[in-house]
């Protein structure tokens, strides 16, 4: 009786520790995903001076956010241009509120192989 209590108890930890993996493993997908997706932008924003409304409509379409960083954003050839992509993510036990999980990404207007 007392060891099926035992087992009962410590199922209710490993639920949990699973729980929280998953929200790592989603978390570690959602950054990969957002870094494959600076690559582009980085092209995009080169080729095109700066934030445009079609690279707006490219990011959206992967439910992402993008946002210049009010320092650096300098439309000049040769000038380095910061932005930051952002991505909403509800994690399963984490935090009860959603998370962004953001990065930071800089191109030089013009330098584009």
């Amino acid at each position: 009786m007392g060891s099926n209590i035992g087992f009962m108890l410590s199922l209710v930890f490993v639920v949990q520790v699973l729980l929280l993996s998953g929200d790592l493993v989603s978390i570690q997908a959602i950054y990969g995903h957002l870094d494959a997706l600076s690559l582009s932008v980085n092209q995009m924003i080169s080729r095109q001076g700066g934030i445009t409304p079609r690279i707006e409509q490219y990011v959206e379409t992967q439910e992402v956010e993008i946002y210049c960083i009010p320092e650096m954003c300098s439309t000049q050839f040769g000038e380095t241009y910061e932005y930051k992509l952002v991505k909403t993510f509800t994690p399963l036990i984490m935090s009860k509120d959603e998370m962004k999980i953001t990065i930071k990404r800089s191109v030089i207007i013009g330098y584009f192989n």
